[in-house]
């Protein structure tokens, strides 16, 4: 039997599997959490994980960021942390380790249907930095921004030129509203008219939005595309460990490192390292 629980007011939600009896459900428990831009991966990956651990809890919180994902994993809140960046030299403490898992392509969407599908670089770099308030058809564009300090947009920043100089202006305008979390982001762009923003292609594909993804200068998103290195911009996925935790965070790594894993990895919109 599967189900999400609301297990209290700290927002958790436990991914309760397989679960036959109390005894069981107290066997085997398994903490991970980080940037919400990999939420579904991880249920994904722990419902694939779950088949061969009978009456495995997990415990999933709401977005805690790359950032606080990690700090609840040194605090020890959590068993294993999911980070869309590499540990900075201040969380390399002893034993902590971070195992790039794979990479997903970043992707422009839109709730628009009427598109060809693509958009040109010159026109993201005019939308996202204010130059323009309209689509090449003239109609209103609504620009979903992200944080100054979200990755996300600092590897935009780096993919596309100009785009740097267009964030800081859209980050200097005051009273430009932010998309503080990854699923907000994805709330806004599907709800608002003529949007355009920028996600990971596996929140996208993990958590089933209605939205459009865009080619960038007719290269489609895609895990073949930053496979040959035809698509510029991609997204990291590491998953991070400390000492300590019991051997179940280490069977999950084990296990998403796996075929089984990879398979999982491969439908949810990531493309596999080998280690």
């Amino acid at each position: 039997m599967n189900w999400l629980k609301i297990i209290g007011p700290g927002l958790a939600v436990a991914v309760l599997i397989g679960i036959t009896t109390s005894q069981s459900i107290a066997s085997e428990s398994l903490r991970v959490g980080g940037t919400g831009a990999a939420l579904g991966l991880i249920r994904a990956l722990c419902a694939g994980f779950a088949e061969s651990h009978e009456g495995l809890v997990v415990k999933v919180p709401r977005s805690l960021g790359s950032t606080g994902g990690i700090k609840a994993l040194l605090a020890g809140k959590l068993d294993l942390a999911v980070s869309s960046r590499p540990l900075r030299k201040n969380e390399r403490q002893d034993g902590v380790r971070e195992i790039l898992i794979g990479r997903t392509p970043l992707v422009f969407v839109t709730s628009r249907s009427d598109l060809d599908g693509n958009i040109n670089s010159a026109d993201v770099v005019a939308m996202f930095g204010l130059a323009s308030r309209t689509w090449p058809d003239g109609m209103r564009a609504y620009i979903v921004v992200r944080p100054k300090g979200e990755s996300d947009f600092h590897l935009l920043a780096k993919g596309i030129s100009g785009m740097e100089a267009a964030l800081n202006r859209a980050w200097a305008k005051p009273g430009i509203p932010l998309a503080y979390t990854d699923q907000d982001n994805l709330d806004r762009a599907e709800s608002l008219p003529g949007s355009l923003a920028m996600a990971a292609l596996t929140t996208v594909i993990t958590e089933k939005r209605r939205v459009a993804r865009l080619a960038l200068d007719r290269v489609p998103a895609t895990l073949e595309t930053i496979g040959n290195g035809t698509y510029r911009l991609e997204k990291p996925i590491y998953l991070m460990s400390a000492p300590g935790r019991g051997p179940v965070p280490t069977d999950f790594v084990a296990f998403v490192q796996r075929p089984q894993g990879h398979a999982i990895l491969l439908a949810s919109g990531i493309l596999p390292v080998t280690p």
